[in-house]
C-alpha cells in the first residue's frame, strides 16, 4: 500500500459523525427549551407594555369624565392588522398606541381579577394577556407575569405568581 495517500479512513469518517449526532442529540432539546423560555418573556414584555397603554388609556378617560363610558373587560384588541380596526374611542386609543409596535405584532386580551387582599371580593384589578397569534401557546401576563415555561397561564386566565 502507498503510505502517502491523505486523507480520512471511513471508519474514521463514521466516528466523527456518530460524535456530532449524539451532540447534535443532546444539544437540540436545549436548545429549544432556550427559545420557549425567550418567547415567554417576549410575552410578558410586550403584555407590559399593553397594560401601560391600558392604564394610561383609562387614566385619559378618567381625566376626561368618561369612565362610564369603556367596557372593556372581556375585550380583545388584535394588532396583527389586516383586521378592521376598533370601532370605538377606546379600543382605538389602545390599538393606535400598540400598532406603532408595528403590524403584525399581537394580540391584546384585557381581563380583570380580584385582589388576594380583597375581603369582600369587589377589590379588583385588571391584567392584560399578549400572544402572537391565535391559539399561541406562549401567554405574556401582566402583572405577575410567568417566569418559568410551565407556569404560563392558559389564554384569557389570570394566574397569579407562585
Amino acid at each position: 500500500m502507498d503510505k502517502n495517500k491523505k486523507g480520512f479512513t471511513l471508519v474514521e469518517l463514521i466516528v466523527v459523525l456518530t460524535i456530532i449526532g449524539i451532540l447534535a442529540a443532546i444539544l437540540v432539546p436545549a436548545l429549544m427549551g432556550y427559545v420557549r423560555k425567550s418567547r415567554l418573556k417576549s410575552s410578558n414584555a410586550s403584555a407590559k407594555v399593553a397594560y401601560n397603554v391600558l392604564t394610561g388609556t383609562i387614566g385619559k378617560y378618567l381625566c376626561e369624565g368618561k369612565e362610564n363610558e369603556a367596557d372593556f373587560v372581556g375585550m380583545e384588541i388584535n394588532c396583527r392588522g389586516g383586521e378592521p380596526q376598533p370601532k370605538d374611542e377606546f379600543t382605538q386609543m389602545i390599538y393606535d398606541s400598540l400598532a406603532q409596535n408595528g403590524e403584525g405584532s399581537g394580540i391584546m386580551y384585557i381581563g380583570e381579577f380580584v385582589n388576594s387582599g380583597s375581603r369582600d371580593g369587589k377589590d379588583k384589578s385588571y391584567f392584560v394577556h399578549w400572544i402572537v397569534a391565535e391559539g399561541d401557546e406562549m401567554v405574556g401576563q401582566y402583572p405577575d407575569p410567568a417566569y418559568e415555561v410551565e407556569d404560563t397561564p392558559v389564554y384569557k386566565t389570570f394566574r397569579p405568581a407562585e
